[in-house]
């Protein structure tokens, strides 16, 4: 069994990057829940008419939306969109417009290396430099095609670094686009790890045009889209007239605007796609006709079931641990029942698609920038299909009756997870992380509101607890002991005087678009990110500032004189530097 899985949250985290967004309210950290089994929606007389429900309720018609595919086996359940296609137009969203797919592009470049190595052309075990001679070999032959496929190459992600985001409009040659990355130092041995890295992906791109000769689009075109009938399948080229193609948009200061444009060069082989919903389904027949040893519906070979198998097997670490990941598809199970998946999120838009391949059931959520991840409700109409539905089923439980569970709980020797009762909810929050409220469903199980991650406590004889478990719906769980450890009391505060508040206020940049703004309120500190509430902070001192309930703490950079000319923002593990663009009137 595995002992280290990539969480979705993976996918969080790069809708931050690749939208261009670091939250500083854990929006899209609650993508992953679990919750308990009850039926759901049994007032609606049809499995169709269930699952339209799911979707209007949360879809309005006056804002972006998304399209829906729902297959059982041949038969389609639902087939339909919900929302605008183009707010200004007021074009309803129909389900088979075109869509950005994102990180979802991975499995289609992962198809096309594994087309490859089946020709001979290339191999597993191959190191980069051998398949790109140009690229400097920092690693020592260390980072193999294997470790690019799975995200344990170790190499930095380039959508992680700031330097990028400030040209991320311009286009690139693939040479360009290298230079952000090709000289950086491993993050960790190859293999070592499991981290969700585009740049793996884009080497992945380089790779197909230094073998064929042709670049990516043509490459895609002529050995997947093609043959397989993709007809709205292509490379997202923007300035190319595209019909049925979905406008995307942002939510920016309680308002939806048009997504910032991101030229097609950056995402390039671990992002740049376009499709829709039908096509989705089409790619997942003929896989799966591959996979049983059959051949595409055009009379092509996709893959052999061997490749396909490999894809579809977690990959293992240097230490024979597994990660939950294949190449190009994340891995998992829904309630026992097997699972391949992925998501995606780019400028404007949001995506996930998923398989379950016993019963048969596959799932396409393709959204133009609603805030509703796509990929809670996709897995919520997979396990409706899968004849395992689920709701919130809510607990009334006076907060003494968990105030036994709270302490410290350890995950592993660097990792701990803090549970306490706070104004009368149990709240726990991981290392470097938000603190995030539950809502009991019994005395010793609890949710995340709008998530899927189930949270159990496991109790002795004498009804004392000694662990608790965190699970993800495609995930194996995750235990944490608890320790004898006293609750941490928290940073200490410290009172600044106006002036010295006035040095830090102003906006500063954080990513291209996403700005964080720092205001004065009498001597309250206030921090309000792009498209987001806002967020009092409380200082430890003249430089630094830190909201515990979001895990998140902000540092100045401050000279004897005169306001901030930048900041750090340190959340989540991520450290993420910002310089002053524009003064705020306290």
């Amino acid at each position: 069994m595995s002992r280290n899985f990539p969480s979705s949250i993976a996918y969080a985290s790069e809708i931050r990057q690749v939208i261009g967004g670091l939250a500083l309210v854990p929006m899209l950290l609650a993508l992953i829940s679990w919750v308990s089994w009850t039926p759901a929606y049994a007032e609606t007389p049809t499995l169709t008419a269930k699952l339209d429900k799911m979707f209007a309720d949360v879809y309005s018609s006056d804002a972006p939306g998304v399209a829906v595919l729902v297959k059982k086996g041949d038969e389609i359940l639902l087939r339909e969109g919900y929302g605008l296609a183009d707010m200004e137009l007021g074009v309803a969203i129909e389900p088979g417009m075109v869509f950005r797919l994102g990180s979802i592009t991975k499995q289609f470049s992962a198809v096309a290396i594994m087309k490859m190595v089946e020709q001979g052309k290339l191999r597993l075990d191959q190191p980069l430099a051998d398949m790109l001679p140009d690229y400097p070999d920092l690693y020592d032959s260390k980072v193999t095609l294997e470790h690019l496929l799975s995200h344990t190459s170790g190499i930095p992600s380039y959508t992680a670094m700031q330097e990028f985001w400030q040209h991320a409009r311009k286009d690139h040659s693939v040479a360009e686009m290298l230079d952000y990355f090709d000289e950086k130092e491993l993050e960790f041995e190859p293999g070592e790890k499991w981290a969700y890295n585009n740049s793996g992906y884009f080497l992945l791109g380089a790779i197909l045009e230094e073998v064929s000769g042709k670049t990516y689009a043509e490459v895609m075109d002529e050995l997947l889209f093609g043959p397989l009938g993709l007809t709205k399948t292509s490379y997202g080229e923007p300035t190319r007239v595209t019909p049925g193609r979905v406008e995307g948009y942002q939510f920016i200061d309680g308002e939806y605007r048009v997504a910032d444009f991101i030229s097609m060069t950056a995402p390039y082989a671990a992002g740049s796609l376009l499709s829709n919903v039908d096509d989705l389904a089409r790619w997942k027949d003929a896989l799966k006709l591959a996979f049983e040893g059959g051949q595409s519906a055009s009379g092509n070979g996709l893959l052999s079931k061997a490749s396909l198998e490999r894809m579809w097997t977690e990959s293992r670490l240097n230490d024979d641990s597994e990660v939950n990941y294949g190449f190009g598809w994340q891995l998992g199970e829904l309630e026992g029942i097997r699972v391949i998946h992925h998501g995606g999120g780019i400028h404007g838009f949001a995506t996930h698609a998923l398989w379950l391949p016993e019963p048969d059931i596959f799932v396409a959520v393709l959204s133009n920038g609603h805030l509703q991840p796509p990929q809670m409700l996709s897995v919520q109409a997979a396990a409706l299909v899968a004849g395992k539905p689920f709701v919130r089923r809510r607990a009334k439980i006076a907060s003494d009756g968990f105030k036994r569970l709270e302490g410290v709980y350890q995950i592993d020797e660097d990792t701990e997870r803090v549970v306490r009762v706070e104004n009368g909810a149990l709240t726990t929050q991981r290392s470097g992380g938000p603190k995030m409220t539950t809502v009991p469903s019994s005395a010793t199980e609890f949710f995340y509101e709008d998530s899927l991650t189930r949270i159990s406590f496991e109790l002795d004889e004498s009804g004392n607890p000694v662990a608790m478990w965190m699970k993800p719906w495609d995930q194996e769980p995750e235990r944490a002991a608890l320790t004898d450890k006293p609750l941490p009391s928290g940073a200490e505060k410290v009172e600044l005087s106006p002036e010295q508040i006035d040095r830090l206020v102003g906006q500063y940049e954080l990513l291209p678009g996403f700005i964080l703004t720092v205001s004065r309120d009498g001597n309250r500190i206030l921090t309000q990110a792009t498209g987001q509430g806002q967020i009092e902070v409380f200082a430890t001192s003249p430089t630094e500032l830190f909201n515990e309930a979001i895990g998140a703490r902000v540092v100045f950079d401050l000279a004897e004189e005169g306001p901030a000319s930048g900041l750090t923002l340190f959340q989540g593990g991520q450290e993420l530097k910002a310089a002053r663009i524009k003064p705020e009137t306290p």
